[in-house]
Formats: structure tokens, sequence, C-alpha cells
């Protein structure tokens, strides 16, 4: 399950796709829902999405489909900034992702 504003992140071909899921939903094998444990899910999203090239990897393997697990994902690195800057850019940018996110649901009905 992903509960609305999870982040679902594809981790079958193609790997690293990324979106928001709007709404309670039930997810697929070939997705993963990401949720920031400080409730700052555009901080995961823009995070997720400056990671795109380490997914990317798994695209290129010619005829075979890519995956990723669990445990993948759990070994990343990267540099994690304080609490207080990631609550901050979520204050920020978060406002902008509902107003983009409503700007698109109203789009698309």
């Amino acid at each position: 399950m992903a509960c609305k504003g999870a982040i679902l992140l594809s981790v079958r071909a193609p790997v690293g796709d990324l979106n928001i899921a709007n709404e309670n939903c039930c997810i697929g094998r070939g997705l993963a829902a990401l949720n920031n444990k400080l409730d700052c899910n555009s901080y995961l999203y823009y995070l997720m999405k400056k990671l795109n090239p380490v997914f990317d990897v798994f695209n290129s393997n010619g005829t075979t489909f890519g995956a990723i697990t669990k445990d993948f994902l759990y070994d990343i690195s990267f540099v994690l900034p304080s609490e207080t800057i990631v609550k901050r850019f979520q204050e920020k940018v978060g406002a902008l992702d509902k107003k983009l996110i409503i700007i698109v649901l109203k789009t698309n009905s």
C-alpha cells in the first residue's frame, strides 16, 4: 500500500521512474512506496531525482530488464543535511509542490 503523498519509485524496468501518490492506493511488485521519516516527502522526491544516475545503470543492461532491491536502496550513500535544513527545504519547496499537484489534478480531470 502507498499512502497519499508517498514517493513512488519504479524498481523494475524502467528503474528509477518517480511519481507521487495522489491518493491512498495499492501498488504492485514493480513499485516501491517511499516516505521520509520527518514527513518531508518533497525533500525525498528531489533527492531521489538527483539519484537518477545511480538507477540508470539498471536500465542499460542490454536485453535484461533492470531491477533493484530494498537492500540496494538502503545501501545508497549520499550526504544527509541536518534535520533543520531538510525541514526548511520542505517548508519552501513542499508548499510549491502542493500547488503544482493541485494544478496537475485540475488539468487532468
